[in-house]
């Protein structure tokens, strides 16, 4: 029991990292938008995540190790980020159109892909299957947590008298920015 806790709690930690230090902004999702479309967005994320991660664990395990070629499995992983990117990019094509429109005309899928990368670096792929598979999920919850965080706070605090340089991504930025060093002191002390 302790393991599931641990990988519940390292996953939504190491999505969290990856989603507010750098390595991705994918919670300008929520940027400006709606709860619908932010919601649609999180399940994108974790469908490409999901099935782009299941995938790259069996190849790296069966093939790439098999064959002691373990330096392709960056770009492997970057192949099938890019498959399972644009399945869901026709995928939302079909399921609503207007939020498709919004993700074509955004940084949406770039910062998808950058972000599904980033999980995925961080996510050892030499362990066992159901670990690698809740580790994936519970960064998928935690990927969630910060953008629903975000989209709440953005709209509380937007809506206050702040000075208007400090309105719409600035404040966004500095949100995340604060949120990647909580985030990170929590990480560290685990």
């Amino acid at each position: 029991m302790s393991n599931i806790v641990f990988i519940l709690l390292s996953g939504i930690f190491v999505a969290n990292v990856c989603t507010t230090s750098g390595v991705a902004i994918p919670s300008l999702l929520a940027y400006k938008r709606s709860f619908a479309y932010t919601a649609l967005m999180c399940a994108l994320f974790a469908f490409i995540l999901l099935a782009s991660g299941v995938s790259y664990f069996f190849i790296y395990n069966y093939i790439l190790l098999k064959f002691d070629v373990q330096f392709l499995s960056l770009m492997v992983l970057t192949v099938l980020i890019g498959i399972f990117s644009f399945i869901g990019y026709y995928a939302l094509m079909g399921i609503n159109k207007q939020a498709f429109y919004v993700y074509e005309k955004s940084y949406t899928f770039l910062l998808m892909f950058v972000s599904v990368l980033g999980v995925l670096l961080t996510v050892v792929a030499d362990q066992e299957v159901i670990n690698y598979i809740l580790t994936l999920v519970f960064s998928s919850v935690g990927f969630l947590i910060v953008n629903f965080l975000v989209y709440g706070a953005y709209y509380k605090i937007n809506s206050l008298q702040e000075p208007r340089f400090m309105r719409g991504l600035p404040l966004l930025l500095i949100m995340l920015a604060l949120l990647g060093i909580v985030f990170s002191a929590i990480n560290y002390l685990l």
